[in-house]
């Protein structure tokens, strides 16, 4: 793609000013920002910038989670010629240093008084660093170092210049190449000093338009950011495609409320590295493991159909009509038990296979269990539930909630088990 961030954000602006280009979800209440609004933001940013002295080539530092001004100051240090470096924000002050040594970084962007803390912690260590912006303004009214001022300020300075100079911005945005160099990231350091990768629009771009082709993502794409923006594969998928496709991010009040704001967002396309999709897979098999039969049952069947035609649709190859609308082809559950002991008698009554049992019990004695337990025991393993008896080899175990009416009686197996162990079981079973 031959084009520039600055150049993708005009052009959405123009094509269509009143659409949402992101969400911020502040105090439980979702803030709208419109592409007309992203376009001001980042105009003004610029042009403070600019006044602050900023200079194409330079590094700026932004450290924060996922925010809409976050995002309009990397944009607006790209629309001066600049590279902007984001950084971990849960980084110790320690593994700040280096890049910003490394770098010869001037000016900094920190998101709330955390950050703040952080930067004015190594700012003796760090003497090139001139000034710090920050965004949330909670906890910093008597913060008196100089060079520290609230990112409102920088704005409204940006947008003075700009109402003096309107033609300012969209020079310098037309001025970039795509191969200047969009943002440099930085490594972990797990084996040394952190090295920084640069990266141009045109490479970061390039990326960004396969994996939209790849994935036929729109402009009606819902995204949530919620992966830190230091990391490479959030670039990609919350900024390059964003600018490259025009769908809508959605930045989380906070980590600690993900869950509930992906339930309200409904995201449309949702990236994630595996361990998350392993968290989400634990989350669900333990709920489900404690719901009811009926949502066990269901839950079982839609997944058995989306094992079956799942990679057929993803394919895009032909699937059956019957596997359209029907959730699961599967026969009604059968129960198939004998009144004499065997090594391949069971039961199917059940999602899980029961063990073998000798006895004549009626199928009125032995409901399906809403939960399993299984417990061993010398020789002899029980099958325990919650709420009903179980009959196993013999031994009829009743739960400690509820003790049922009537006990069928059994007649104990006699291979590989003692005259001892059998007549302890003949007690138990009259």
């Amino acid at each position: 793609m031959d084009t520039t961030f600055p150049r993708l954000l005009l052009q959405h602006a123009a094509q269509r000013p009143a659409d949402p280009a992101m969400r911020e979800k502040e105090y439980g209440i979702w803030q709208t920002h419109s592409w007309s609004a992203m376009a001001q933001m980042v105009e003004h940013l610029a042009c403070g910038l600019h006044l602050a002295g900023l200079r194409s080539g330079e590094h700026m530092v932004v450290v924060g989670a996922n925010r809409p001004r976050l995002y309009a100051t990397m944009m607006a240090v790209q629309s001066l010629g600049a590279v902007p470096i984001p950084l971990y924000q849960d980084a110790a002050a320690a593994e700040c240093v280096f890049p910003i040594n490394n770098a010869e970084v001037r000016f900094a962007f920190a998101e709330d008084q955390e950050q703040v803390d952080k930067l004015l912690e190594i700012r003796p260590q760090c003497p090139r660093l001139e000034a710090i912006w920050y965004d949330d303004p909670r906890g910093l009214r008597k913060y008196s170092e100089s060079g520290l001022d609230s990112l409102d300020t920088l704005i409204a300075a940006g947008e003075d210049f700009a109402k003096k100079n309107p033609s300012y911005f969209r020079t310098q945005v037309e001025n970039a190449s795509p191969d200047d160099v969009a943002a440099m990231f930085y490594t972990s350091g797990t084996t040394g000093n952190p090295k920084g990768v640069v990266h141009s629009h045109r490479t970061l771009l390039d990326r960004a338009e396969a994996g939209a082709k790849f994935d036929k993502l729109t402009h009606k794409e819902e995204v949530l950011a919620y992966l830190p923006p230091a990391w490479i594969g959030q670039n990609i998928f919350s900024y390059a495609q964003w600018l490259c496709c025009g769908y809508v991010v959605n930045c989380p009040e906070s980590t600690s409320t993900v869950t509930i704001d992906l339930k309200e967002i409904g995201p449309t396309y949702y990236f994630a590295p595996p361990r998350v999709f392993e968290g989400l897979l634990t989350t669900v098999m333990i709920r489900m493991e404690d719901a009811g039969w009926l949502k066990r049952k269901m839950f079982h069947a839609f997944m058995d159909l989306a094992k079956r035609v799942g990679p057929a649709l993803m394919d895009r190859r032909p699937v059956g009509l019957l596997d359209r609308l029907t959730p699961a082809r599967r026969s009604a559950p059968t129960c198939s038990r004998s009144t004499a002991p065997s090594a391949s008698t069971s039961s199917s009554c059940t999602d899980r296979p029961r063990p073998p049992c000798s006895c004549a019990c009626s199928p009125m004695t032995r409901p399906r269990p809403t939960r399993w337990a299984y417990r061993s025991a010398g020789l002899r393993s029980r099958w325990l539930t919650t709420a009903r008896s179980w009959c196993v080899r013999g031994a009829c175990s009743r739960s400690t909630t509820r003790t049922p009416r009537r006990r069928p009686k059994c007649s104990p197996p006699t291979v590989g088990i003692t005259p001892a162990t059998q007549a302890s079981s003949m007690r138990r079973a009259t």
